[in-house]
Order: structure tokens, then sequence, then C-alpha cells
């Protein structure tokens, strides 16, 4: 098939769906253009090399990718987020009609809603049918958020364009099976909801270390990696550690718990930490280094606040830390915790609450290593099993193979 993908997150920065992927696609017969913007995220500045333009035509490993420009913002005010998603479907929106070559098949990825009713409005004009790739489920994610309130106007009117989006695709491919499940109570076309877990980016995660260890192994080593964001709420975390003051692991070594990211609470958590004698902040280090420090941890964390979306979403994290053969501690409820209890890969703890999260960690801490790395094993196990990156490409591949003699004329806003 000639497919079109559609995104504004892509290679030099990092997306789960991004050229590794494509490449693959290519190697089974596909044909893929794509079409983005200038690379900014996360830091909300260009890389160096790029200057926004009307349009800049560049080959990535055997991809034509076409950059057009849109705002660029990555900060914390939801206002100026949507500008930039707006700004880019705007873009879009003028690149599609104004283009003159013909696909197949259009895979709209990011951002959410807005790429989606694009895709729409491309298949009402010239008929080709389209791909939605749910990786945030709106409106629900923005209520998670705190950026709009269940039940007001804009959720009803997000919910209603989703659905029109759900309605006229020829596939609707999402992370998690409980987002196939709201999917599907939402649209009038289930069958074509396909479950898909994401991968991570296993040639940087997988190395080997380089030092003997990137934290002190005379300590137990609780590592969180990833963004400190409102939904992550890391604060709950660093109020856990005040709880493990004095305890030790079954060694004799004291427990420490590390953070490792950016996002809106770094200072609030640097801050934070300064009062506490076993918690350290560090900024965000470069992909091709998070794997020295998930593998120098004896136990890897997450945590989401509760929240009725969060329970059905898993983090890109989760696959990061069962790649890397280590026992994940999971701070919140759901279908990640049931996947790690059911596996037997980790233990669980109640959200945003310090003392059972301390008292999970000591649990993890008293055990042998022996068995916490036989749990890391199976966690290991069940990533190869369900979410490696082949595994993500065959079942992608099967959905576009089986969409390659159908027609969808019958599908309507």
């Amino acid at each position: 098939m000639k497919l079109l993908f559609l995104t504004q997150l892509f290679d030099p920065e990092y997306s789960i769906k991004g050229v590794n992927l494509l490449k693959e696609l290519q190697k089974k017969g596909h044909t893929i253009d794509v079409v983005t913007t200038f690379p900014s995220y996360p830091q909300g500045k260009l890389y160096s090399g790029y200057k926004q333009r009307i349009k800049q035509v560049e080959n990535i490993d055997g991809l034509e990718v076409t950059r057009i420009p849109s705002y660029i913002y990555h900060g914390s005010s939801s206002i100026l987020r949507m500008l930039s998603y707006c700004s880019f479907g705007v873009a879009i929106f003028f690149y599609l009609l104004f283009s003159r070559k013909k696909y197949d098949l259009l895979y709209a990825y990011y951002p959410p809603v807005v790429i989606g009713l694009l895709a729409v409005f491309y298949k009402k004009i010239t008929k080709t049918r389209y791909i939605y790739d749910v990786q945030d489920l709106w409106p629900d994610a923005l209520v998670g958020t705190g950026a709009i309130s269940k039940g007001s106007r804009l959720y009803r009117l997000i919910l209603r364009l989703t659905k029109v989006i759900y309605d006229n695709a020829s596939a609707v491919i999402v992370l998690s099976k409980g987002y196939k499940e709201m999917i599907t109570a939402r649209t009038d076309f289930s069958e074509n909801i396909h479950h898909v877990y994401n991968w991570c980016d296993e040639s940087r995660i997988s190395i080997p270390s380089l030092h003997d260890s990137v934290l002190n192994s005379d300590e137990f080593n609780v590592l969180y990696a990833g963004n400190f964001g409102l939904a992550q709420s890391l604060t709950y975390v660093v109020d856990a550690a005040r709880f493990l003051e004095g305890e030790k692991d079954a060694q004799g070594r004291p427990i420490r718990i590390t953070l490792i990211g950016a996002g809106v609470e770094f200072d609030m958590l640097m801050d934070k930490a300064q009062h506490l004698s076993n918690v350290t902040v560090l900024p965000r280090v470069p992909a091709e280094e998070i794997g020295h420090y998930l593998d120098s941890a004896d136990v890897l964390l997450a945590h989401l606040v509760d929240n009725e979306i969060f329970r059905v979403t898993i983090p890109s994290k989760i696959q990061s830390y069962l790649l890397a053969r280590k026992p994940v501690l999971s701070a919140f409820e759901g279908e990640v915790t049931d996947l790690l209890v059911e596996a037997r890969a980790g233990v669980s703890a109640t959200s945003s609450a310090p003392e059972s999260i301390a008292s999970a960690i000591t649990q993890l801490a008293q055990l042998p290593p022996s068995e916490l790395a036989e749990m890391g094993e199976r966690g290991f196990a069940l990533y190869m099993e369900e979410m490696q990156f082949s595994v993500g490409v065959t079942r992608l591949n099967d959905i576009l193979t089986s969409l390659s003699g159908r027609s969808d004329e019958s599908y309507q806003v």
C-alpha cells in the first residue's frame, strides 16, 4: 500500500512510532511518505541544523519526510499547547489541499483529535481511507491532567468529535485493552479497533552499562525515569522517602529513591529533595544513557495519580522497565498493575499514598537478590512475548494487509 504518515512528533525527536517502524513496514512492501513539522521536542527549541520554512523535504533512511511549520510550544499551558496542535493542523490542511500525490491510506498518529479530524476531512474529499492511532485517549486524558472537567461543554464536544473520527476510520489502533473497551463503547464500528502494545527503543535501552554502576551500588536504588508532570505527581514519591529514612535492604544497604527526568514539577521536586537525605533528583539524560541508569537500579518505579484514564493507560516507561530486566513497582491502579502482578514481575502500591509506596519499597528491599532477579526476568519475558518491536511491527502489518483489499465507501460521518 502507499501510505501517508501524519505526525507532529517525528525523528530526530523520540517517537515510539517513527523511522524504525516505517522502515520495517517498507521492507514488507509498503511505500511510505511522512509529513511532520520541524523538531523541537522536548525542550521547545528547534534542533540544531533546522530552521522553520514553508516546506522542507528530506530523506531519512529511505523515507521521504516533508516538514511544514507550526507554532512551537512544549510548556505547561494547555491553551498554548492546543495552539501548537492546531497550528500544525492548519499547516497539514493546506498541505493536503494542494498536494498532488495520491495515497491508498493515511496513518493519523499525532496530535490527538486534530490529526484525526484532518483525516476525516481528507477522506470526505478524496475517498482516501485512514488509520487512527490513539496514544492519548481524548477527552479523558485532558480530564486526567486537569485541563478540562468531565461533563463540561468542551468535554462533550471533544467526545462527539472523537466518535466521528472512530466511526470513519478503517482501523483504530490502541495501546491497551482498556483503551479498546472504552472506545468500543463510543463507536458504531467496534470491529475496527485493534489493540497493539507499544514498545520501547530497544537499541538504546538494552545496551550494557559502560560503568560498574552509575548509581551508588552500596545503596538499594529505587529509580523513576520519565516526565515530571502533573499526571505523575512525584511529590508523593518524595514524601514516601520520609518513611524510609533509616530503612535498609536485606543486605544492610540504605534505601535511596532517585528521580531522573524533566517537566513542570522539576523545581518543586528539587526543593523537596534538598530536605531529605535519601532522595536524589537528576535532570533528564540523553536517551543513549538512560539504559545505564536502569541497569544500575534495583527496582524501577512508576507513579500516576488515580484517574479513570490512567487505569487503562500503559505509560511508555513500562516497556523500558521490563526490557531492563528489573522488578517494577507500579504505584497506580489498573491494567499495568494487573499485567505485572499476573506475570509476577513486580508489586503494586496505592497511587498518591506515600506510606503505601514506602511499604512496597520495603517489601522489595527485603527480598534476596536472586528473587529480585527472577522477578526482572519474568518481566523481560512478558515484554518479549507481548510488547517487543518485532511483535508490534507484525501486528501493524497484519492490519495493513487486511485493509489492502477492503473498501470503506459505506462509512459516513
